[in-house]
């Protein structure tokens, strides 16, 4: 039995630093006390309910959920794979002693409860018990169980979001600077006044042309005929 209970703590352990959410531990509990432990991504209420003097065994409760009644070296799983094995436990003789009860506890971090930094004083003044019921709890105390009226509920106090009613920024557009084009101006050419004589000049010159042209035909004609004979 020995050997199983080593087992299984040894199994406990290297499966906890694999899981960061997950979380093994050893406590050790007086009889009616409870502790929170917590986890990267919530908590677990463990509460050592009685340990009975006649049989010697423990009744644990986490997260709401009792175990059955167990011995030394023995253990018990939760629903969610959760597991506590009991390793010593010492019983007072005396009346005014308290009995207390050394275990291992490892936490899958399946359903731990959603919430951190919670102090155990709520929970023994019967304000919050974290079961998502609202009964007889109230927002103050166990917003966990009785939900917000404004904000949202974290780590078991109400919350508002301060969230900022920024208007979306217009764009201005820019405008292009505009490019000037050179303006070039037109001027009117010069109007051509005719004289007499540049009107001379002009008929002397077309009259020249057209001799020309008529000279040439001749003159080519003359040629070829002087060849012939």
């Amino acid at each position: 039995m020995k050997r199983e209970v080593i087992a299984l703590v040894m199994t406990l352990l290297l499966v906890t630093s694999a899981q960061a959410i997950s979380i093994f531990l050893s406590d050790t509990l007086d009889e009616g006390e409870g502790r929170i432990y917590q986890t990267n991504l919530g908590s677990y209420i463990v509460k050592l309910i009685t340990v009975s003097d006649a049989t010697g065994k423990v009744l644990f409760e986490v997260n709401n959920e009792k175990s059955r009644s167990f011995g030394l070296k023995e253990s018990f799983k939760f629903k969610d794979g959760s597991e506590i094995v009991l390793m010593d436990l010492q019983i007072s003789d005396t009346s005014t002693g308290n009995d207390h009860a050394t275990f291992y506890f490892y936490g899958t971090g399946i359903s731990p409860i959603l919430a951190k930094n919670l102090s155990y004083d709520i929970i023994e003044e019967n304000r919050c018990n974290f079961d998502q019921v609202c009964s007889g709890e109230t927002q103050a105390w166990c917003c966990y169980d009785c939900g917000c009226d404004a904000g949202r509920c974290r780590n078991n106090k109400c919350i508002i979001d301060e969230t900022a009613t920024s208007q979306p920024i217009k764009e201005e557009k820019k405008e292009e600077p505009s490019i000037e084009r050179p303006m070039i101006e037109v001027k009117d050419a010069p109007a051509i006044t005719i004289t007499p004589k540049r009107k001379a000049r002009a008929i002397s010159v077309v009259m020249i042309l057209i001799a020309i042209g008529v000279l040439i035909p001749a003159v080519y004609l003359i040629s070829q005929k002087k060849k012939r004979f």
